[in-house]
């Protein structure tokens, strides 16, 4: 079944479908996020209209877009959803782009989000809990993050926006610039496996300037990678001593 045919066996909500370039992606969804609260998904958007509802994702048996194996709504069985209702607040500014709406997005992908109605606002719960609690190895998203206790039914929800991604149009004469090879050699030095020589062209090679971004490129994913494992070993060593000091009460 298509998704569209499952839209129209869905509750009557409003359906929105753009159709948008990968850069600049966030810039140009946020006039429908401004001012709303909103869980965001990818193509899993078909196992929410299939089951009639947005699921808490406990024991992580659905593909999560956006990580967050240990958020700490998603622990507690709610569904976490994305507050935008504040954007112009310095808290907003701080915070927002710590986990951004379109994180996932990939060229030729599916990007899903669903507003929820005002009659939920009253049952959602504040990230400040996580504060409250101080489970401090739990992730969260200050001023961003917000949860639902429970699965939120498709009659809570007043509109869908389905967002295709698309790649950047060429410029005008088919003949991409200096400006757009780079931006290609940086997708490429961030992809997986690494860049090597057999995916980039010899033309872009032989360029003393598209071979020096290149090489720049690589190097800001190794350096990338090596501060990625460099924070995960401290957030371990956080944990650890975090869980010492809990022992250490607890003989006292």
């Amino acid at each position: 079944m298509g998704m569209m045919e499952m839209m129209e066996m869905s509750p009557r909500v409003k359906i929105t479908e753009l159709q948008l370039p990968i850069t600049g992606l966030y810039d140009s969804i946020f006039p429908h996020f401004d001012g709303r609260v909103f869980h965001g998904t990818d193509e899993s958007i078909h196992d929410i209209l299939r089951c009639g509802e947005i699921r808490p994702n406990l024991l992580n048996q659905y593909p999560s877009p956006y990580g967050g194996y240990s958020s700490f709504f998603k622990k507690r069985g709610c569904v976490a959803l994305f507050d935008y209702r504040s954007t112009t607040t310095e808290h907003f500014k701080e915070h927002y782009s710590k986990c951004m709406p379109t994180y996932p997005a990939k060229s030729g992908g599916v990007l899903a989000y669903l507003f929820v109605s005002n009659s939920v606002y009253p049952d959602l719960l504040p990230w400040t809990l996580w504060k409250e609690e101080k489970t401090w190895s739990d992730m969260i998203v200050p001023y961003i993050e917000i949860g639902h206790r429970g699965p939120i039914t498709l009659e809570k929800i007043e509109e869908i926006l389905l967002v295709l991604v698309i790649n950047d149009p060429v410029k005008k004469g088919g003949k991409k610039s200096l400006d757009d090879e780079l931006v290609d050699l940086i997708h490429r030095a961030f992809s997986d496996p690494p860049p090597s020589k057999e995916r980039v062209s010899d033309e872009m090679l032989n360029d003393p300037n598209l071979g020096h971004f290149w090489r720049n490129a690589y190097a800001l994913r190794k350096l990338l990678e090596y501060e990625w494992k460099m924070a995960k070993a401290l957030r371990r060593t956080f944990e650890q001593l975090e869980q010492a000091m809990k022992t250490d009460r607890k003989e006292e």
